[in-house]
Parts: C-alpha cells; structure tokens; sequence
C-alpha cells in the first residue's frame, strides 16, 4: 500500500501537481489532512460541480491539478467529463471506491505502487485528457 506521503511525493515532487480541489469526505480523510500549503495548493469546495471547475481553470492556465472525488457521487458530475475530454482538458482524478468504481471514457489505475500513478500520468499528458486514480476503500495509509 502506498503512504500518503510517498502518493504527494510523487503527485507533487515528481509529477508536478500543484492544485487540488474537491469536498472532504470520510474515506479519505488522511489525504486531505495531508494537503498543506508547503507543497500544494488545495481549494475546499462547497460541491462536486464547484471542485470540477476549479480544477478545469486551473488545468487550462497550465497548471496540473487534481480532483478529489467520493466516486459514489460521480454521477453527481459524470456530464462534466464529457466537457472535459471534448475540450482535451488534463487532470488528475483522485477517486475512492471499490473495483467497480469508475469514470467511463477515461483511463484509470488502482494506487498499487508509484509506478501506475507515472503511467497514468504519462497517458493523461499525452492524449491530454483526465485520467483516474482509484484509492481502495480503506485510501492510502
């Protein structure tokens, strides 16, 4: 399992994501105490829809950023990532869920070690479209 401090290790020092924003929630609790100014930048948000938002505008001035998603609310926003990969949008979904969670149309990965976090980046980059990073239901320790 990775640590909380080795995932922004390698979402901030090695990838360079610097904005982060969605609506705290139980299941990841660890992560979004983690989430300091020393290394990141976090914007809390009021909703999903809110979070998505931000996390576009700050993506389309060219910095990388992430979306943090209770993915049991993901149809609360799902419309959204049509607009994103329409627009060739990239970011970082951080989601939680179990093995059938997902985002249709977009590349995923389960947080097993740093190296599918550097795949799905690479694939996000490059076809510059979101990409999802699925937490188990337990997160990152």
């Amino acid at each position: 399992m990775v640590k909380v401090k080795d995932l922004f290790s390698c979402l901030c020092d090695d990838l360079n994501y610097r904005f982060f924003s969605g609506v705290a929630f139980k299941e990841l609790e660890s992560l979004f105490k983690f989430m300091t100014p020393e290394f990141l930048h976090y914007v809390p948000a009021i909703n999903e829809n809110t979070a998505f938002g931000l996390v576009c505008g700050a993506s389309l001035a060219g910095i990388k950023s992430c979306l943090v998603l209770d993915l049991k609310l993901k149809e609360n926003i799902y419309s959204n990532f049509n607009f994103a990969l329409e627009n060739n949008i990239p970011f970082l979904v951080i989601g939680c869920g179990d093995k059938t969670s997902n985002i249709k149309d977009i590349p995923k990965q389960y947080l097993v070690d740093v190296e599918k976090i550097l795949k799905l980046d690479e694939k996000i980059v490059k076809e510059s479209i979101p990409g999802l990073l699925i937490i188990g239901k337990d997160g990152a320790s």
